[in-house]
């Protein structure tokens, strides 16, 4: 009788602890639900720069729910902290929030020329073409009024804006 009871009380548990994990389950699905809808309107547009830099290989950039900080999400689902991205991933993320950045103080009228001091000087060759021809297509969205410098001393890189078709 006392087995009995105890394989009873076992029983309650593990039904316990099913209830519990699924409910685990639940709110993890919604953590992720809320983290991938509710963003600020800066990381959504952030997570398109992103998505041009990096040819879609990484879609987008959230914050944690739970903390402060920022995860930048790989095509195939993998999240990352920008620390632990290559230096030239972590470098395309941060021209990624920067265009963002400049687009939100556009929408509250404010309009100012982007300096680009060698801001391609981490990026690798392949790197580096793409972000040109990005940044060329974001000056081009921006209209007549918005006017980007890009400063270097490199003459390849000047060479990718001008294929890019910077003027």
């Amino acid at each position: 009788a006392e087995l009995a009871d105890v394989e009873a009380c076992l029983a309650d548990q593990i039904e316990r602890r099913r209830h519990l994990e699924r409910a685990r389950a639940l709110l993890e699905e919604t953590r992720a639900a809320v983290a991938r809808n509710h963003q600020p309107p800066v990381l959504r547009e952030a997570s398109r720069w992103l998505a041009r830099l990096t040819d879609g290989r990484y879609p987008s950039i959230t914050t944690a729910v739970d903390e402060a900080r920022l995860e930048v999400h790989e095509a195939d689902g993998q999240l990352w902290n920008p620390e632990r991205l290559s230096r030239g991933t972590r470098e395309q993320v941060f021209l990624a929030l920067r265009l963002a950045l400049i687009r939100d103080l556009g929408r509250h009228d404010v309009s100012l020329p982007v300096v680009m001091d060698d801001a391609l000087v981490n990026f690798d060759d392949a790197r580096a073409r793409l972000a040109a021809r990005v940044l060329v297509e974001f000056v081009t969205e921006q209209g007549a009024g918005r006017q980007m410098l890009v400063l270097t001393c490199h003459e390849h890189v000047a060479e990718m804006f001008r294929v890019a078709g910077a003027d």
